[in-house]
């Protein structure tokens, strides 16, 4: 039987696969009304367990970003919502650590061209 640590990767790993498919331009650009409402039920049960297993940091985040990407927020605060919910992920899992929200936008996104905006404080490489 999966340990409640493996059941909250599974279902945060879902969160990470949804989100990549909404950024995904090919996906956007082919989306039909059956893949909508695919990704619609998709969405609703990810929610639904992440709300069974989520912390509430969690589940309180992913609220958050549900409702500013359903109320026309700017991209930009879309996406800080969405690493608000990554970090509350990580701390859930793995507990707080120096990771940032930059860390994170950082690996879905080219925010910066300078290495060291991504490196934990301390982090020689």
């Amino acid at each position: 039987m999966a340990t409640i640590i493996e059941k909250k990767t599974d279902v945060y790993s879902d969160v990470l696969e949804l989100f990549m498919d909404f950024m995904d331009p090919k996906v956007l650009q082919a989306m039909t009304p059956k893949k909508q409402e695919s990704l619609g039920r998709k969405m609703a049960d990810v929610g639904g367990r992440v709300s069974l297993l989520g912390s509430a940091e969690v589940v309180t985040k992913y609220v958050n970003f549900r409702l500013e990407s359903q109320h026309g927020a700017a991209p930009e605060k879309i996406m800080d919502c969405f690493a608000e919910v990554v970090l509350a992920m990580r701390a859930d899992i793995v507990g707080a650590d120096e990771v940032t929200a930059d860390h994170v936008l950082g690996t879905f996104l080219v925010l910066s061209d300078k290495i060291e905006d991504y490196q934990p404080k301390g982090d020689k490489r």
